[in-house]
């Protein structure tokens, strides 16, 4: 996934019909048989691609660009976000949400055990370069030394790495030996220093990670990527998982259905048929989705979808929006410690729901229980609200956005007076006409 540069919803309960193993999840359209990804898919043209991959002509995304910086907009809500602590927050990036499948007035709070507003759950961390050198890679570089302190960070402040199917099992509610300070460890876009630098690191602290990769850029045999035998190594290994990060990391809001769904089903299919592995996670190329989207990722037999928007993951969150902190390369670890320590809100719900296509002036309603002092920005702009009782009425403002992202960022107090943060995704409704 991306931070906007590479910039990253519909919560259900996990269904065991969703499984690796099932075998209607590695089928196409009608149950037709799908083909490897390389042999069935030609290479998109500029603008469809990744962020900054010369796979195709050399040319970085303009949101990739060192230049223009990691989407700004979320970047910057993230920065005044408030923080447990003195210190502002990273420069992270994107979306989070909850089961929005209907209106506000449909649903109700959770109250699973793990589920009060602002409970501390389940941090996941996601990295991209992990490079030797000066190069900064946009900001996403984590030096392989600076790497290393942030684990030995971790270690220090009780943190243990979980696999996926713990998280899943956080998730699903199902805590039973689970860590008291469990985290994620996720890497995106299977950069070559996934395996030269950051899997030594990973082996000398025994710390799990999942990466996600996209099949064509294993094929492509470019410089800084992993190709297919490097991957298949890590893949054997006990504290590797491999995830989906689609076929050639597009924008899938702009695509058809189908073409999303050949995405997510045959980059399923081809990482699980090349690496002789169970693909059970996806990660969004840059955090972006749409309903259609999430509707895919289910269909496409994922248990869970990661987006790349802050905050911590609770038991009963919705698992096709799941929530991870963007790490860069200017990030303190005074300021790493504080991301870890931001408290999500999870009983906030949202109209027009999470992934929704929106106008700027359309009504925007939130609904909290057990949060006070709330307040709302889209894409950084603040939303005028009305308050009425636990509802809270307004505006969406006008906004510039050169993709269409629209970041919903909203904070709050919880009942013990900490701090709350929670972050969804509005796309905005004239950028992607085509697919209304």
């Amino acid at each position: 996934m991306k931070p906007e540069g590479i910039q990253n919803r519909d919560r259900i309960i996990l269904n065991n019909s969703h499984s690796s193993e099932h075998p209607d999840s590695l089928s196409g359209v009608n149950n037709e048989p799908l083909f490897i990804a390389e042999s069935s898919i030609s290479p998109p043209p500029y603008g469809r691609s990744i962020w900054e991959n010369p796979t195709w002509n050399g040319a970085v995304l303009p949101e990739h660009d060192s230049t223009v910086g990691p989407r700004n907009a979320a970047v910057n809500s993230l920065r005044s976000a408030p923080l447990p602590t003195t210190r502002t927050s990273p420069a992270n990036r994107i979306p989070s949400a909850l089961n929005n499948t209907h209106s506000v007035a449909d649903r109700n709070p959770r109250t699973t055990s793990g589920g009060s507003a602002g409970s501390v759950g389940v941090p996941v961390l996601c990295y991209h370069h992990t490079f030797s050198g000066n190069e900064s890679f946009g900001g996403y570089n984590i030096p392989p030394d600076r790497l290393e302190r942030q684990f030995q960070q971790l270690l220090a402040e009780g943190y243990q790495s979980i696999s996926l199917r713990q998280f899943t099992g956080a998730m699903r509610g199902e805590l039973h030996g689970l860590p008291d300070k469990p985290v994620l460890i996720t890497f995106d876009d299977g950069l070559l220093s996934n395996y030269t630098e950051a899997w030594p690191l990973l082996k000398k602290y025994n710390l799990r990670a999942v990466l996600f990769l996209y099949p064509t850029i294993l094929s492509a045999g470019k410089n800084n990527y992993l190709n297919w035998d490097q991957a298949r190594t890590l893949a054997r290994s006990d504290l590797i998982e491999i995830g989906s990060h689609t076929l050639w990391h597009p924008l899938l809001p702009s695509m058809s259905e189908l073409e999303i769904e050949k995405q997510l089903v045959e980059s399923r299919r081809t990482l699980q048929t090349r690496l002789g592995v169970s693909v059970t996670a996806l990660a969004y190329p840059f955090g972006v989705y749409d309903r259609r989207v999430l509707a895919a990722a289910r269909k496409a037999g994922y248990d869970l979808a990661f987006t790349i928007q802050p905050g911590q993951n609770l038991p009963g969150d919705d698992v096709y929006t799941l929530n991870r902190y963007m790490v860069t390369g200017s990030q303190s670890p005074a300021t790493f410690q504080a991301m870890l320590a931001l408290r999500s809100a999870d009983d906030i719900r949202i109209a027009p729901a999470d992934g929704e296509y929106v106008r700027f002036g359309e009504s925007v309603e939130i609904r909290t229980q057990n949060i006070s002092n709330v307040t709302a920005q889209l894409n950084g702009k603040a939303i005028t609200l009305h308050n009425h009782g636990s509802e809270y009425r307004g505006l969406l403002p006008e906004s510039r956005t050169s993709r269409g992202y629209l970041p919903l960022v909203i904070r709050g107090r919880d009942a013990h007076g900490n701090s709350v943060y929670r972050e969804f995704l509005y796309l905005e409704k004239t950028h992607f006409a085509h697919n209304q």
